[in-house]
């Protein structure tokens, strides 16, 4: 039973998160929010308007890229002009049965110890059943129909993608997901950085600059129309989110979380955190000034060697990085736990040094704070998520077992003395 289990660990999941979902549909009430604002602003986009200015819904203006409005335009004509909210709600489904099926593919990447041998051992297994243990992620996908959930989506495809060394799908994916949701941005650093792993810096700094072309291309029609319209509101970096929807600072009060100040110290923390792990664990400068250089390429500029990269490496970095800025962003709504939700269990089963028990409190005390409602009355709530997140990343800095090298290690070939041995 043990080794049926950890060898088909993924299917069994799957199967309940089918009959879960199911379930769902079925029994729990769907609850509107922003669904509606979504079809009234594809409604303004088919009309012809190209303007962004007038992209407007019950719940506030379009603040997404065209891509958005691309998705949400196919899923305006799947849905009966959006009146038919049950058939959105299965495509959805479908949508989270598809996700999920994509990060178990990275977990069972990031894990596994040979190209042969998928099976895990039975607390390896346990990580994967918390995959399917959010109350809230299943609200998010089924219950909301959030855009965030086909943002993320093409972000975990972008991630599989890299973990695999294929770039250019892993780049193109990746810009869609920023397309739909700038919220994929979290992960721009650690995906450079990998990216300079495997290729080098002048062609990661064309990578960068192939993800800036695919936006223009994306965005091209409104662009060539209302180009300060689009670029205003589709990429709108200074948006003060509603305070009384925020997870994440209600401690803190309004004036304090919604302020400049607090908002230039959060990038600044946000800054050095990112820093501090590419010095002291993404990299090591501790072992030479030199040696650190050597380790990101800097000194590798004219046709660099490609390089496959570790897949447990690229999981761990992208995760840990997305971490980073949940902890330091300015605003949590509820639907953003779709964010980093299904990161947790890996970065978790990685820390090492705390014990499980203190684990699996850790990820049921992040799951609690996101379903109590609203955020304005669990003030504690706010005090012990934001813990939880300053836990798992001073966690990931300190107790984390990334592989000794960014790299796929060859296989080494015995020595000719041990071949003596041998014969």
């Amino acid at each position: 039973m043990e080794s049926f289990i950890s060898s088909h660990i993924a299917k069994i999941v799957l199967a309940l998160e089918v009959v879960l979902g199911g379930l769902i549909l079925k029994f729990v009430p769907y609850t509107e929010i922003d669904w509606v604002a979504y079809m009234q602003q594809v409604e303004t986009f088919l009309s012809g308007d190209l303007n962004y200015y007038n992209y407007k819904g019950d719940t506030g203006p379009c603040v997404y890229g065209g891509g958005y409005l691309y998705v949400f335009s196919l899923l305006y004509k799947l849905t009966d002009n959006g009146k038919n909210i049950f058939k959105a709600q299965v495509i959805f489904y479908v949508l989270y049965l598809f996700e999920t099926w994509v990060v178990m593919q990275i977990y069972l990447l990031a894990i596994k110890r040979d190209k042969k041998d998928r099976r895990l051992t039975m607390h390896e297994c346990f990580y994967f059943l918390l995959l399917a243990a959010s109350r809230r992620l299943h609200s998010i996908f089924m219950l909301r129909c959030f855009n965030d959930c086909f943002a993320v989506a093409f972000t975990y495809l972008s991630i599989w993608c890299l973990m695999k060394n294929k770039v250019f799908p892993c780049l193109v994916l990746f810009s869609i997901g920023i397309s739909i949701k700038m919220s994929a941005l979290l992960y721009l650093p650690a995906l450079l950085m990998n990216l300079n792993f495997h290729f080098g810096i002048v062609k990661t700094l064309g990578c960068l600059v192939l993800l800036v072309i695919m936006q223009l291309v994306i965005g091209l029609e409104w662009i060539l129309a209302y180009p300060q319209a689009y670029f205003g509101k589709a990429f709108e970096f200074d948006r003060v989110f509603f305070f009384i929807w925020s997870v994440n600072w209600q401690f803190l009060g309004e004036e304090t979380a919604t302020g400049k100040d607090f908002a230039k110290l959060l990038i600044l923390v946000h800054l050095s955190l990112l820093l501090v792990f590419l010095f002291f664990k993404w990299t090591s400068i501790a072992r030479g000034l030199g040696n650190w250089i050597n380790q990101l390429r800097l000194n590798d500029l004219f046709i660099p060697k490609s390089r496959s990269l570790h897949p447990r490496y690229v999981a761990l970095s992208m995760f840990t990085c997305n971490l980073i800025g949940i902890l330091c962003a300015r605003s949590l709504h509820y639907q953003f736990y779709s964010w980093y939700y299904q990161t947790l269990p890996l970065i978790l089963l990685y820390i090492r040094g705390i014990p499980f028990a203190f684990k699996i409190m850790i990820i049921g005390v992040i799951e609690v704070c996101w379903n109590l409602f609203p955020p304005r009355d669990h003030v504690y709530a706010s005090v012990a998520l934001f813990a939880c997140h300053v836990i798992l990343v001073l966690s990931s800095l300190v107790l984390s077992k990334y592989p000794n090298s960014p790299y796929l290690e060859t296989a080494k070939q015995p020595t000719p003395s041990k071949l003596k041995k041998v014969q």
